[in-house]
């Protein structure tokens, strides 16, 4: 590579026909720009970018593909972090997997007429992506209605969505990831066409404050929402019969949920802002404003967990189990009674709540499971009844406040069980 080059701020990559990670690695100059700007240039010779050719290659800031390459194999760009633009010419019909993924820098997509084949997850953690563009004449993918979005025509899948999109008619369900780490995406609001969310879709959208779920959607998976933080307030409707238990893990501002009444499967009795599951009565959501009601009989695994907003609860005495993770890292947590009705404490149940102060344990419980109570490091007074028998690993793990004779009780259990 000539002085006269580097000064252009351009580098041309003249090996064989195919670009490969060791041919870069080998002629150094794929992780460093020293005089430039990260601008690169393939040579018309290149017909393929092979699997990982760039990938990390950090101060990479923009590429011209030749009209020459047909295919970009998986990961030949991932982890470019600064890489804000690229041309993909008409000529590429195939990109792989993971092919652009986290180049969270790239602000605009554009989806060429040839391009027939795309790869898993290949523009997953494009977070600065602002439009998607798909040519006019792409027989198998479309951006409709200038939707900002990448759908595949003949199913109506939206799989990718960026800060702008307007979620067009006639889609149908919104593909996993499809807008998974989008900090710019504020609000969504879905047709009546929807009636499937994907795992992950609008997972870590952080400013996402306002969704519309509509009375067509009849599947919701795992994590669609999770960490979506800025989400106040939630309906669900009346179609839904299908969801994950994990749809809004994390979205620790909710205030509000609601389920419409004539749902056969879900409801919110009594405007108790939770999400229940009505033939078991088992409580699968709650929020900071939750009530729980008398008639739940089962709090289920990860329900409250993450809230970081919930000071107090009630748990009545209809319920009979709690579980997994069900108040993990309730972080402001600061008291509990846990009623006579459960006979077990399950695992991690109240991990990482490090402001529960005071726990009671009720007359029924037999066994603390295994880090029920870790890294409650504030926890100063626990009633343990002489029914439980068992306590598991690291029930009480750095729960250093406990007094001497707690102390000293919960090792008098964990010998005699020990023994047993």
């Amino acid at each position: 590579m000539s002085l006269e080059d580097r000064k252009n701020n351009i580098l041309y990559y003249e090996a064989a026909e195919k670009i490969v990670r060791d041919w870069i690695d080998e002629n150094a100059v794929s992780h460093c720009f020293e005089n430039g700007k990260g601008d690169v240039t393939l040579k018309d010779s290149v017909t393929e970018i092979g699997i990982g050719a760039f990938e990390e290659c950090w101060d990479l800031i923009s590429v011209v593909i030749p009209d020459s390459v047909t295919k970009i194999e998986g990961g030949a760009f991932f982890k470019c972090y600064a890489l804000t633009s690229v041309r993909i010419p008409d000529s590429v019909t195939e990109i792989g997997d993971d092919a652009f993924r986290n180049c969270y820098s790239m602000k605009s997509l554009f989806i060429p007429k040839a391009l027939t084949t795309i790869g898993r997850d290949v523009f997953r953690y494009c977070a600065g992506l602002e439009s998607i563009i798909v040519d006019e004449n792409n027989p198998k993918y479309d951006s409709r209605d200038n939707c900002n979005a990448l759908i595949e025509t003949k199913t109506n899948i939206l799989l990718k969505g960026c800060m702008n999109t307007v979620v067009p008619e006639y889609v149908t369900k919104i593909e996993r990831n499809a807008f998974e780490s989008c900090p710019g995406l504020k609000s969504i609001n879905l047709p009546d066409t929807v009636s499937e969310i994907g795992h992950r879709a609008f997972v870590g959208c952080e400013a996402l404050a306002s969704v519309n779920i509509p009375n067509s959607v009849k599947k919701i998976e795992a994590l669609a929402f999770g960490w979506c933080s800025s989400l106040k307030s939630i309906i669900l409707p009346e179609s839904l019969t299908d969801m994950a238990s994990s749809v809004f893990e994390g979205c620790t501002g909710l205030e509000s949920i609601t389920v419409d009444g004539n749902n056969p499967k879900y409801d919110s009795r009594d405007n108790c802002n939770a999400l229940i599951e009505t033939k078991t009565n088992i409580l699968l959501k709650g929020c900071m404003n939750t009530v729980i009601p008398d008639s739940v009989t089962e709090i289920a695994e990860d329900a409250f967990c993450h809230n970081t907003n919930i000071s107090t609860i009630i748990i009545p005495d209809s319920v009979t189990k709690i579980g997994s993770m069900a108040f993990g890292y309730c972080q402001s947590l600061k008291s509990v009674v846990i009623p006579d009705s459960v006979t077990e404490v399950e695992s991690h149940v109240f991990e990482g709540c490090d402001s529960l102060t005071s726990v009671k344990i009720g007359k029924s419980v037999k066994k603390v499971g295994r880090s029920a109570f870790l890294r409650c490091s504030n926890l100063t007074s626990i009633d343990i009844p002489d029914s439980v028998t068992e306590i598991g690993d690291y029930a009480f793990f750095e729960c250093d406040k406990l007094s001497d004779e707690t102390k000293k009780k919960i090792s008098e259990i964990i010998k005699r069980n020990l023994e047993a």
